[in-house]
């Protein structure tokens, strides 16, 4: 996205958590990056490519962990819908 192609593009910049408002990119050279609880860095195209592969890494490898305990949790669900319409018939 960070590329000179997307200069001038619109996009929504988030205010808060549920609230975003229409803008711009303006400078794809440096941008700000929310890091978590309100701090932002400004920071070099290069070093954001950086931080959001580990980013991406990070939520694929918690997404992995969670994997089979939502797996488990899903059949447990068909099972007790199973149940559940038997009883009702």
């Amino acid at each position: 996205m960070l590329n000179k192609n997307n200069e001038g593009k619109e996009l929504l910049v988030p205010l808060t958590s549920p609230m975003h408002v229409p803008g711009k990119l303006h400078n794809v050279e440096h941008v700000l990056i929310d890091v978590g609880t309100g701090y932002y860095v400004k920071n070099e195209n290069e070093d954001d490519k950086d931080f959001f592969k580990r980013k991406i890494d990070f939520f694929t490898k918690q997404m992995e962990k969670m994997q089979p305990a939502l797996q488990e949790k899903h059949a447990m669900k068909q099972a007790l819908m199973e149940m559940m319409s038997q009883k009702i018939q």
